[in-house]
Order: C-alpha cells, then sequence, then structure tokens
C-alpha cells in the first residue's frame, strides 16, 4: 500500500492490487512528498453496455388502485352462504380470501365502477368494509447503473444512508431538485468545459454550471488538475437519471467552479478569502469547501464572517487528523460561521478518521474504504467520476472510491441546496433545518462525535414544508402575511399575523388550529409553526349607530332625508339623499364628511354610515337660463342684451367669451351669434 498526501483537501488516495481504495487527506502547508515508486494504476468500476431497468409489478396507470376488484372485510359472524348471498345480490364474484388477513378480492362486473361497487357493499351490514385495492409504488430511483448498490451514502435498505429516495420522492421525482440554487465549489477545479487541454466528464454533461474563476493561475477557467474538485461536484450535483454512471444530490443546483487548490492539493487562505468573496459576490446561494487545516487566521475568519453577513451558507469538512491529534480544523471550526461535517461509515458508526470537537455540527457519509459492509465487492467508499488520479491526465475519466470528510461534507451541501430551492434560505434557518432532522446518533442530542447527527435529507425537507393557510368570515381581511396558503416555514419559525376589519365590523377571534398563537383573541399577534396549520380570521358587525347632520346652502333644498340631524341609523346602513335646487339654479355637489357618499357630484345619491356624519348640499344660480324656463334659447339672449343697456347689472352674467379681461357687450354679441348661428 502506498500513501500520498494531496495537500490541503480532506483526501487521502490508497491504491492496493486488485481493490480500489482511494481516499483524500489534507494537512494544511505540509505537504508530504510522494514515494519515488510508481504506485499501481486505481482501477475504476468498469461501465456496463446496457444500463439497469427496473420494471414495475403493474403497467402504468393513472387509476390509483386496481381496476377491476374491489377489497371486502365481511363481518366475522357472517356465514358463507351470506357472504356467498351478497356477491350474488352484487354481481360479484370471489377472487382470492386472504389467509391472513381475512379479506376478500371481489369482482367488479363490467356494467359498474369500483367505486359503485365499494357503495353497494358498505350498506350491507354482513360487511365490516369494502374499499379500491389501491397501488403503492416503490420510491423513485435514478437509472444510473452505478446507483445501486455502489451508492450507499444516498440510499440503502439497511442503514439507509441520507434517506435520498424519500426525499426526491418528496420533491416529485425526478422533478428538479435544487432548481435556481448556486452551489459554489472551492476546491482543485471541477472538469466542467471543454478548454485546451482540459475535457469536461461525462458524467457532468448535464450539470449546470455558472462562471467561476481560478485563483491559483488567475484565470476564469477553473478546470480540475488534481481531481478531488470533481469528485466533490458529483456528490452535490452529478448528472442524474442519464443511464449513465452514478447520482447527484441536488442534481439540477448550478455548480459555480472555483479554484483554490492548486495541482498539488494545497491553497493558502488568501486564496480562500478571495475565493469565498467571489462567490458572495457573484450570487452563491451555498459554499462547500471539502479542505482546511490546523491554523487559525483573520483573514480566513473575516472570509466566513462575510459570506454569513451576506446570507451565504458555508459547509466545510471538519478534518480527518483525528488519529493524528485530533486538533481542531479550520474553517470549519469556526462555529459562528460555518457548518462542520464530519464522516460516517456504511454502518453509520464514525468513520475513524473523522475529527470530534465541540465544533462539530453534522455528520454524513464519507466512506471507509478499509471495509466492505454492504458486501459490493470494493471498499465502502463514496464513488463518483473524476479525473485519472494516477495519470492526472484532464481527459481521462473513471468512478473512484474516495474517503474523508471531503466526501461527507458534499451531502450536506447538496441537502443545504434542496433547502434554499425549496425556501428555506440563510445560514441560520438552514442549519437549523439540518441539525433540527438529524438522525441522532452517540449521546442522545448533540456530541462530538457526531454532532447532532447524519444528515436526512427527507426529514429536512418535511421540516421546512410547514404551510400556514389564512381564511377570514365576512368582514374583514388578513393584512399580514395575507389570504391563502403561506409558507414553507421552518419549524418553530414565528410568524407575524395581523388582520383589518371592514367598516362596521370589529375583530372576533382566530379559530381553526390555534394551540400556538400567542394570542388568538388579537387582531395583531404571533404564531409559531410547530407544524402545517389551518386558521381562519372571525369578524362581526357592530352595534354602533351614527347621526347625520345635513345642510344646504343658498338656491335649493335637501328632500330626503331632509335637512338638520336625523337618525339614528346602523353602522353600515345606506341613507338615500336627495338635493332639490330653487326655479333658475342647479345642484353643485356634496361637501364634508363625503368619504363614504356613493356619488358625491349627484343629486339623488346614497352615503354609507360608517360613522357619524355632516354634509352639505351645493346650488348655484343656473347662468344661462335668464327667464327660467328650463332651457337656454335665444330668448334668453334677447333678455342678456336689455340688461346690457340698464346699470346695476346683477353678477349672472356668465363669462368673458373672447378673453379681453372683462364681460362686455361684445361677449354678449359673441353669445348671441352663437345662440343664432
Amino acid at each position: 500500500m502506498k500513501q500520498y498526501l494531496c495537500g490541503n483537501s480532506h483526501c487521502r488516495i490508497l491504491t492496493v492490487v486488485l481493490t480500489v481504495l482511494v481516499t483524500v487527506f489534507c494537512i494544511l502547508y505540509i505537504p508530504e512528498q510522494a514515494s519515488s515508486d510508481t504506485p499501481n494504476e486505481p482501477p475504476t468500476i468498469p461501465i456496463p453496455l446496457d444500463p439497469l431497468v427496473k420494471a414495475s409489478s403493474y403497467p402504468q396507470t393513472e387509476s390509483e388502485y386496481v381496476p377491476g376488484e374491489i377489497i371486502v372485510k365481511f363481518k366475522p359472524a357472517a356465514s358463507a352462504d351470506e357472504i356467498a348471498s351478497v356477491n350474488s345480490i352484487c354481481s360479484a364474484s370471489l377472487l382470492y380470501t386472504s389467509p391472513h388477513a381475512s379479506y376478500s378480492l371481489i369482482s367488479v362486473p363490467l356494467d359498474k365502477t369500483v367505486q359503485e361497487m365499494v357503495e353497494l357493499y358498505s350498506q350491507n351490514p354482513n360487511v365490516e368494509y369494502a374499499e379500491p385495492n389501491y397501488i403503492t409504488h416503490a420510491h423513485w430511483t435514478p437509472n444510473d447503473p452505478y446507483y445501486d448498490p455502489y451508492q450507499w451514502h444516498l440510499d440503502n435498505s439497511v442503514y439507509g444512508g441520507i434517506n435520498m429516495e424519500a426525499a426526491w420522492e418528496f420533491l416529485g421525482a425526478p422533478g428538479n431538485p435544487g432548481t435556481g440554487v448556486i452551489v459554489a465549489v472551492l476546491d482543485s477545479g471541477i472538469a466542467y468545459e471543454n478548454y485546451g487541454a482540459y475535457c469536461r466528464a461525462p458524467d457532468l454533461a448535464g450539470t449546470c454550471f455558472v462562471s467561476g474563476y481560478d485563483f491559483i493561475n488567475d484565470d476564469a477557467h477553473p478546470n480540475d488538475d488534481h481531481g478531488h474538485g470533481t469528485h466533490v461536484t458529483g456528490t452535490i450535483a452529478q448528472s442524474t437519471n442519464n443511464g449513465i454512471g452514478v447520482a447527484g444530490v441536488a442534481f439540477d443546483a448550478c455548480i459555480m467552479p472555483i479554484k483554490v487548490f492548486n495541482a498539488a492539493g494545497s491553497g493558502t487562505h488568501a486564496d480562500f478569502s478571495d475565493g469565498v468573496h467571489y462567490a458572495v459576490d457573484h450570487g452563491a446561494d451555498i459554499i462547500n469547501y471539502s479542505g482546511g487545516g490546523n491554523t487559525s487566521s483573520t483573514t480566513m475568519e473575516n472570509a466566513c464572517a462575510y459570506a454569513y453577513e451576506h446570507g451565504v451558507t458555508i459547509i466545510a469538512s471538519a478534518g480527518n487528523e483525528k488519529e493524528e491529534g485530533n486538533l481542531p480544523s479550520y474553517p470549519a471550526a469556526y462555529d459562528d460561521y460555518v457548518i462542520a461535517v464530519g464522516a460516517t461509515r456504511y454502518d453509520e458508526a464514525r468513520a475513524p478518521y473523522s475529527n470530534t470537537g465541540s465544533y462539530l455540527d453534522i455528520a454524513a457519509p464519507g466512506g471507509d474504504v478499509t471495509v466492505d459492509q454492504n458486501s459490493d465487492g470494493y471498499g465502502d467508499g463514496i464513488v463518483q467520476q473524476t479525473i485519472n488520479l494516477e495519470t492526472k491526465d484532464p481527459c481521462d475519466f473513471g468512478y473512484y472510491f474516495m474517503e474523508g470528510t471531503s466526501m461527507a461534507a458534499p451531502h450536506v451541501s447538496g441537502v443545504a441546496a434542496l433547502l434554499v430551492a425549496h425556501g428555506i434560505t440563510g445560514p441560520d434557518n438552514i442549519r437549523q433545518a439540518l441539525e433540527s432532522t438529524a438522525e441522532d446518533h452517540g449521546t442522545a442530542g448533540w456530541d462530538e462525535e457526531y454532532g447532532w447527527g447524519i444528515v436526512d435529507a427527507y426529514a429536512a425537507l418535511n421540516y421546512v414544508s410547514k404551510t400556514l393557510t389564512i381564511s377570514t368570515s365576512n368582514g374583514g381581511t388578513v393584512t399580514n402575511p395575507g389570504i391563502g396558503s403561506f409558507g414553507p416555514y421552518v419549524l418553530g419559525q414565528v410568524i407575524n399575523i395581523s388582520t383589518s376589519p371592514n367598516s362596521c365590523y370589529y375583530f372576533v377571534n382566530w379559530s381553526g388550529d390555534t394551540s400556538t398563537i400567542a394570542n388568538a383573541s388579537a387582531p395583531s399577534t404571533t404564531i409559531t409553526m410547530n407544524d402545517s396549520y389551518s386558521i381562519t380570521a372571525n369578524f362581526a358587525p357592530t352595534s354602533a349607530t351614527y347621526n347625520l347632520t345635513i345642510n344646504s346652502s343658498e338656491y335649493g333644498n335637501v328632500s330626503i332625508p331632509g335637512e338638520g340631524p336625523s337618525g339614528p341609523y346602523a353602522c353600515g346602513s345606506s341613507v338615500n339623499l336627495s338635493a332639490i335646487a330653487d326655479s333658475c339654479c342647479g345642484f353643485v355637489n356634496w361637501t364634508g364628511d363625503i368619504d363614504s357618499i356613493a356619488n358625491p357630484n349627484a343629486a339623488s345619491t346614497t352615503i354609507l354610515m360608517n360613522g357619524s356624519k355632516t354634509i352639505q348640499a351645493n346650488f348655484i344660480v343656473t347662468p344661462w337660463d335668464v327667464n327660467c324656463e328650463g332651457a337656454i334659447n335665444v330668448l334668453d339672449m334677447i333678455l342678456i342684451g336689455q340688461h346690457w343697456g340698464q346699470t346695476g347689472a346683477p353678477g349672472w352674467i356668465p363669462e368673458d367669451v373672447n378673453g379681453d379681461g372683462t364681460v362686455n357687450v361684445l361677449d354678449m354679441i359673441l353669445v348671441g351669434q352663437h345662440w343664432t348661428g
């Protein structure tokens, strides 16, 4: 066996003849020289010519139950003759009787539906229950041929891995897990493009990538010349359900490749800091850093703080030095800013190399290539595609088993991406969702071996899938967050809820799932989302009454309801208004408390009594109907002309028609011409 240290990525490369044993281990800034002997080439899993295909027992159907049959459980007291009589009456025949649960499968005649037969049997006094024979389905699994059994770390029937199949199913498998989320992978680069001497990994052909940066070579092409970064990326977002290779956790997420490790697997704190700032400034939601070392620095800590303060979650490997002193590994040990991930084996025991300590937050499969606990013929490492780890040929790819907390961290980053796509954002919320739903191991609750436990993708998604449905009775609305369904919310998240009653209504209470509402009698309060809830804001009409006071100007009066005070009127009642102008005069408008008058410019209208009101009807002398006959015509013009020959003319001459600044005979001439022309 030959061991090669690869700088500061948390992985160790081990090669053994006839066995694939590939791991990675890191010591920051202290790379050990490789043996002068040329190691044996690490074998890869051969790609089968035909991908595995799994068939279901039933043909695909839109029905959710088996057509042509129902399940019937007859009462224990029913005799065989009575059962036969029931079947005969229903024109059905017995298909099968379970020797274990004593139910029967009954045929459905051609002229009946399944639901009709269920209803017929349910009405018979000899029947305990009747129901369709519903169909269940196995959880969706990707068709990548190496997924089963080699990717035990994602899911397996014995220990469960990180429960990915239930999580994918929950998201509507295959669906688009992680869509819209950007995960920055700060590592040795990624085989993400065909550029110069570099090639895109075949099993990353369908993976989404966004622009990244190479801080080692100072260019915009962060390609992988080591192999570590491509392997890590595969666990997060390997092209999945594409009929080749292996699967990734959040396979619809986008990856931002950021190269901070050189070809030997080493980098600096300055490289890390630049990489973090680049990721944050260019839209990353999650940062995966599968590396670290035993030295802390202000530069590294400040970079982690920068990400945290800008709402970006950093997930880092906890280190592989358990057997070499178990010193804290940075940046994982910056517990205020970073989620530290330890490693477990197939049997969910802590991997022997995985660091422990007060900074450990959560664990995930990191593998142990020294054992084959699942009996698949290979050491129990984490398998993904990457470049040839011996020749470092960037266009020669294979599937390698690797172990380390480097391999554990991307499992958590992938689940974090699923959470972000599911509506949970921000480092604190993501941390809470991951840690609160982790599968507990070791000492109950948090412990130094597992943190809060092994990440569980399905449980984490359920944790953040709490929804709040809000409705109202008549008489008001909910202003925050509104009416309808809202969420998803993190378990325990506190939501502000507030109401606004309509006029003449008041808030009564909240009803429904009120157990976690701080004050169900308060119109503005909070609800704690310990589950999904449905609540209703209830309103009732007030018993208040109001008075209406009406005034009027000259030249008219108010006939309905009359001038002066009137009432009382019930809150919300509508009162008719009618204003009548004197002869030769016209109605102008209503003024005063007119906010609830249907049309303040109409002489006949209504007013809503949502408070005591004082209003006035306004009138003017009609300017052109001089003789008050109800029409404006030439006779009015003659009277106007006669009027101009008199002194002390009243002020009903209408306007300065020619715009010369005065109202005079010239204006009357123009008016006369208009009426005669």
